[in-house]
């Protein structure tokens, strides 16, 4: 390795022989995009060439600090093992005049490939992205959360602020996508949307809130992008993203919370103020404040009823009084919980402690679940449609106040199981 010399092309190995070439490249290209402009990215379907890839970037500079940056980093649970490639890309070699044909050993003829369409296909086949067009100009990122959250597997959605009245919508697999295809395309509000499978070509140009860069004005154009591609500088949080749409999720109540730490572990890799002690105090101020908007969405979301108080916020824009949500539980369910608070101060053993910390735990799950519920409901009581023929909100009900207002007043064990862990069993 120590003999190959820095180049414009990096080799990577030791990636997850499980992904598709097609979703591979796309996730390659969103991670190493922010260390310079990227001229291909190429793998292969070969078992031999399987769990390798090479990226080739337009600046040596940016290949030397993509290679420092990013190896070891965790892809697909995976980390990569960098280096130089032992030669360029044949794009590159092509552009520097060092290019040398190599001759093809004949295999049969094989069919041309048809040239890949500039947008989604009208029939193309099934995709996880599906393209919807004309949304009124008016429509938000937390609107569409609400209007395809009714179908399972909803990962992302992501508005193209540079063209009005398109998104992108995307589904944790094929299949998920389909239904939801299905059943809005054509959906009218005040216009008759239009949802079709995503095309390759379209997948990637997906845009973000704030379209260019603040140091630069190069325009940044993925939504997943922390970095400007052409000079590298951190680019401010979204102004419009709220914690979800931050660490990558979707607008809803249920959420891995395995994946929940993963993307606020990998985010936190990039953007941690001790990868910019060296950097100009203007990108310092920046990457302070993604740390702070980091942790302060972990600490929200993580916990389930603090993640149900914002999220009932920001699709209704109501503050929610968590003191008034307490008020309005009926006096029999008050009565419930100072009942349960006072037998659990009673408790005298470590052995007591345990059993009731397991029935106070299946009753948060409940109300948990009552929540999810709620939330997930599509009748008109749980969603409603504004004045606005072109706005979706979801409305605060009862009944997930109610289950917020329950949860929060849950007896509290933790304090008494220091108390007890020595008590005798």
């Amino acid at each position: 390795m120590s003999d190959i010399k820095p180049n414009h092309t990096i080799y990577i190995n030791n990636l997850n022989e499980k992904v598709k070439k097609s979703e591979l490249k796309r996730q390659l290209h969103c991670i190493f995009t922010q260390f310079g402009e990227i001229v291909t990215v190429m793998s292969f379907r070969s078992s031999k060439m399987r769990g390798q890839a090479h990226v080739a970037f337009k600046e040596i500079s940016a290949a030397s600090n993509a290679l420092r940056a990013m190896q070891g980093f965790p892809l697909y649970e995976k980390p990569m093992r960098i280096q130089y490639a032992k030669e360029d890309s044949d794009v590159i070699a092509k552009a520097k005049g060092t290019y040398i044909e190599r001759p093809i050993k004949p295999k049969g003829l094989k069919a041309k490939k048809k040239p890949a369409r500039d947008g989604p296909a009208k029939d193309g086949a099934p995709n996880k992205i599906l393209f919807v067009s004309n949304l009124p100009h008016e429509t938000s990122v937390d609107q569409l959360q609400v209007l395809f959250n009714q179908f399972p597997g909803l990962r992302d959605v992501r508005l193209n602020p540079m063209r009005k009245g398109i998104a992108f919508v995307e589904f944790d697999t094929e299949e998920l996508a389909v239904p939801a295809k299905d059943a809005l395309n054509d959906f009218s509000t005040h216009q008759f949307l239009t949802v079709r499978f995503c095309g390759k070509k379209i997948i990637d140009n997906c845009g973000r809130d704030e379209a260019s860069c603040w140091k630069c004005n190069n325009m940044v154009n993925c939504t997943k992008e922390f970095f400007c591609g052409k000079c590298h500088t951190v680019q401010p949080p979204a102004t419009s993203s709220n914690y979800l749409e931050y660490l990558g999720l979707p607008t809803q109540f249920n959420i891995s919370e395995t994946d929940l730490k993963k993307r606020f572990r990998d985010r936190q890799f990039l953007l941690h103020p001790d990868k910019f002690v060296n950097s100009p105090e203007s990108e310092k101020n920046l990457s302070d404040e993604h740390s702070r908007m980091l942790n302060a969405a972990y600490k929200t979301l993580s916990e389930p009823f603090q993640r149900a108080k914002y999220l009932m916020e920001i699709l209704s824009g109501e503050k929610v009084d968590e003191e008034k949500s307490k008020l309005d539980l009926d006096p029999d369910e008050l009565m419930e919980m100072m009942e349960w608070n006072e037998k659990v101060a009673d408790l005298d053993s470590k052995d007591q402690l345990e059993e009731e910390l397991q029935t106070v735990q299946t009753s948060i799950d409940k109300e948990l679940a009552s929540l999810g519920k709620a939330f997930n409901e599509r009748n008109d009581e749980s969603r409603g449609v504004s004045n606005n023929p072109g706005a979706i909100v979801m409305k605060r009900t009862p009944s997930s106040e109610k289950s917020l207002a329950r949860g929060r007043v849950m007896p509290t064990i933790a304090p008494f199981e220091a108390e007890y862990a020595d008590c005798p069993v």
